[in-house]
């Protein structure tokens, strides 16, 4: 009788549950790049993170992660998600161009982010625009610009005719614009 007693008086204690996660890491980084999509950074984040939990070197979750360090502006960690794939996979495409990206915005090692570029327009696919538009840009801060005003018109050529990149690609083409503008009007011509 007291057993019983005791056993119904458990009844109404806690429970501790072990939460399993269902979801492996490839599973975990679908979900945060749809996540990413709709612009749900944190949860984005929460995703890749979880993908790491099940693979510490997942490309894509790391990937992820340097690309919502970017979007923050927390170049730093940036750097090191994407100098991590590089580790792991040195020609990784995305990778390359957010790393030329991160040197572009601290305006240091221009030459090494050029040459990070280039090795991601090796690889074709739907990056080209983008990284066409980084290595412009690198181009632009070089002062090259003839080289920049190439790479501007690949990329359109390249681009969706709507569409943010779209966007983001007229304006660089804009700023080329006016830096040859300037130039021809420091050298004194008409």
């Amino acid at each position: 009788m007291l057993a019983a007693a005791a056993l119904s008086a458990c009844v109404g204690l806690p429970r501790v549950v072990r939460y399993r996660d269902p979801l492996g890491a490839e599973e975990h980084v679908r979900l945060g790049q749809t996540y990413e999509e709709e612009g749900r950074r944190e949860e984005s984040a929460d995703q890749f993170r979880a993908a790491l939990k099940r693979d510490a070197s997942n490309i894509g979750a790391l990937v992820g992660l340097g690309n919502a360090a970017l979007d923050r502006g927390d170049l730093k960690d940036a750097q090191a998600y994407f100098e991590r794939v590089l580790a792991a996979k040195p020609r990784q495409a995305a990778a390359c161009n957010n790393l030329a990206l991160v040197y572009l915005a601290r305006n240091e090692r221009l030459g090494e982010a050029e040459v990070l570029a280039r090795t991601a327009l090796e690889q074709e696919g739907s990056l080209q625009p983008y990284v066409l538009d980084t290595l412009a840009n690198i181009l632009l801060r070089q002062k090259r610009l003839a080289e920049a005003g190439l790479a501007i018109e690949r990329a359109v050529a390249k681009a969706p005719e709507v569409g943010a990149v779209r966007k983001r690609l007229m304006e660089t083409r804009r700023a080329i614009d006016e830096a040859v503008l300037s130039e021809s009007r420091a050298r004194g011509a008409p």
